[in-house]
């Protein structure tokens, strides 16, 4: 049965990904064969080379890992070794030397080698299509890749224009080809292995959600592109959502590139920025200057935006070649996340130091992940703060960082309310979680029933980790899979995160299903004073509001008001006390005596006064009714903020 790794809909012509089996070795003189193939490999390294020189960072790295397996002894010498020895043609050499290590690589208990098999594969094609002179096909018109497995290299080095979906016979919904084709918004299923032996090459296919139909009829394809034409409609008009929708909707980024896309998309902030893509696929370790750069651009593209970046988190499935780590019975268990950089730290504080110094660049705040316990939390906030004195002493300034854990087991759930008292923020990772919670490997290939009950545990320990966090005065956010899973973003809001953070491809849908969750949950919102509300619109409970410090109560009594323009008034006879410095807050001493606060915007300090105009002075006397300040609803919401104006009766 096939799986969904990125959800869509997509029709076009079949293209069949060539295996090196199917290419003919010719009359290649066996004589010439080492030579021959020593020319094709460094075709190819220089081809790689040349695919990876764009701007696009997690390209370049993944095409330079595709080197570095070139030079693999097991690969190519051992296929001169066939040649010279057993006197092999060059392209059965090769097949048979990438037979051997791809044996080797599917043998190994971590997924992430095991992953390299495929990789493998498409470099056996690679070089079979040299050695015989054949000019390597690839699409100039719209297509669906067809294979076995596709390497997310070969991916990478074709024209994405034409690659409108992806199907494959084997595969995993986490896996580098999955991640790329949600960067990229390209429908991808995958365990398909019985349905693709029988697709030929060119033929039209559809791919509706998790079906493949081969050679639809009119009927059916007409259907499916009607939906389509009205999900297409439906994203474009996504303006007015954006308005209305309390869940901040966020997008993941693995690179400078992904930043730049969600930029282009509108995104209102990065709610997770891997790292992993500087530290993996080479066989040195990044300089602090080089983190520095790649981090520095991230927050300029974004400006006063919220920028998440998570630590290195490698170990288990993701492993350094250049970290002297030991092999482990289940890495995935074992030292990974911040596991790895507590114990290598001189190599975490080069991260933490970029990150601090890239702090005075934009709004980055700091996400550590697989914490499952308050020392752990400790320990990396002690380092933070050793590696900010450090800068100091050395003239560099740079301001304190938000620092937020990552949730990823059930430790960390029932340790929330400790955590949450120490961290800025919690995140919450669904894919890990999941895996915990249920004992079902990630990466397994047949979960069945048990990931489709491993729902509701799941969101039963999100919502213990959101009311922890909301107790503790923080936000919660979850940028695992599920945040962008059509059928649980309801579920999410129910469960209590304030925020939902997806790839970019999915950022307008995700934003979409979150109005309609919370254009039908009903909310009976009584006024807790009385007084009137400062501005015309739609009113929201305390519990409703999107920001932890006001729902929480600790402010004391509040109401939210979502509003339909941007003036607002007096809420009751009083004399002005205080006016926040950016103008986004306001003051009253009420004339009996209570202290009012009308705060228009989430997190609008951030835009330091651009879009408000204040109207009053302090000690001015008002009535109710009077205007205080103009906001500029525009400004506001193409900064990715909320317009919510809170009023707080704080006694």
């Amino acid at each position: 049965m096939a799986k969904t790794a990125q959800a869509g809909i997509a029709a076009a012509r079949a293209f069949i990904t060539e295996r090196p089996g199917d290419v003919p070795a010719g009359d290649l003189e066996k004589k010439d064969g080492v030579l021959l193939l020593k020319e094709a490999v460094e075709g190819l390294k220089q081809s790689l080379l040349d695919a990876s020189e764009d701007d696009d960072k997690e390209k370049a790295l993944m095409l330079q890992g595709q080197i570095l397996l070139l030079d693999e002894p097991g690969f190519t010498l051992r296929a001169e070794e066939l040649v010279r020895d057993q006197g092999l043609d060059p392209v059965s050499a090769i097949n048979a030397a990438g037979n051997e290590l791809e044996e080797k690589f599917l043998s190994n208990d971590n997924p992430y080698i095991k992953g390299r098999a495929a990789d493998i594969r498409g470099l056996e094609e690679e070089l079979a299509a040299r050695l015989t002179g054949r000019k390597r096909e690839e699409p100039n018109e719209d297509v669906i890749l067809v294979g076995d497995e596709i390497s997310p290299a070969f991916l990478l080095q074709l024209d994405r224009r034409f690659i409108k979906g992806i199907v494959t016979g084997k595969g995993s919904a986490t896996s580098h080809l999955a991640v790329l084709a949600g960067n990229y918004g390209i429908p991808y299923i995958y365990g398909s292995a019985e349905a693709i032996q029988d697709i030929p090459d060119g033929s039209l296919l559809l791919i509706d959600g998790a079906k493949l139909i081969i050679d639809p009829d009119d009927e059916t394809l007409k259907a499916a592109l009607k939906r389509k034409e009205e999900l297409d409609a439906l994203k474009t008009s996504t303006a007015t959502v954006t308005v209305k929708t309390r869940t901040r909707i966020l997008a993941n980024a693995g690179s400078v590139a992904d930043v730049e896309a969600a930029v282009t998309a509108g995104a209102p902030g990065i709610g997770l920025m891997r790292t992993e893509f500087l530290f993996l696929e080479r066989d040195t370790e990044p300089s602090e200057d080089e983190q520095y750069e790649v981090y520095s651009r991230a927050a300029e593209l974004m400006g006063d935006r919220e920028l998440t970046i998570r630590t290195m988190d490698i170990g288990a499935d993701k492993k350094a070649s250049w970290l002297p780590m030991k092999d482990e019975i289940n890495p995935a268990l074992g030292c990974r996340g911040s596991r790895v950089s507590l114990k290598f730290r001189e190599i975490f504080k080069k991260q933490l130091r970029a990150l601090l110094r890239a702090g005075a660049c934009g709004n980055i705040s700091i996400m550590l992940p697989m914490i499952t316990s308050v020392w752990e939390l400790d320990d990396a906030l002690s380092i933070i703060s050793e590696c900010r004195e450090e800068l100091c002493r050395e003239g560099i300034s740079c301001p304190v960082p938000k620092v937020g854990v990552l949730i990823e087991t059930p430790a960390a759930v029932m340790m929330a309310q400790e955590l949450a008292g120490k961290a800025d923020f919690f995140s919450i990772g669904t894919n890990d979680l999941a895996q915990y919670a249920m004992a079902l490997d990630r990466e397994s290939e047949d979960p069945g029933r048990y990931e489709e009950s491993g729902l509701e545990p799941l969101l039963r320990l999100v919502g213990l980790a959101a009311k922890a966090a909301h107790e503790n005065g923080i936000p919660v956010c979850v940028c695992g899979e599920l945040a962008g899973n059509e059928d649980a973003v309801a579920k999410l809001i129910e469960a209590g995160v304030d925020r939902l953070s997806v790839s970019v491809s999915k950022l307008e849908k995700t934003r979409l299903l979150a109005y309609e969750a919370e254009k039908a949950a009903t909310v009976h919102v009584e006024k807790p004073f009385d007084i009137k509300a400062p501005a015309d619109g739609e009113l929201f409970a305390m519990e409703e509001i999107p920001d932890p410090a006001f729902s929480s109560g600790s402010l004391g009594k509040c109401i939210g008001i979502l509003p339909e323009n941007g003036s607002v008034y007096a809420p009751c006879d009083g004399t002005v006390t205080g006016i926040a410095e950016t103008g986004h807050a306001i003051t009253l001493e009420s004339n009996d005596g209570r202290s009012i606060l009308i705060h228009v915007g989430i997190d609008t300090v951030s835009l330091k006064g651009k879009g408000f105009d204040v109207k009053v002075k302090k000690g001015e006397k008002v009535n109710c009714g009077s205007l205080l300040l103009e906001a500029d609803l525009t400004i506001i919401q193409n900064a990715g903020l909320s317009p919510m104006i809170i009023l707080s009766d704080t006694g």
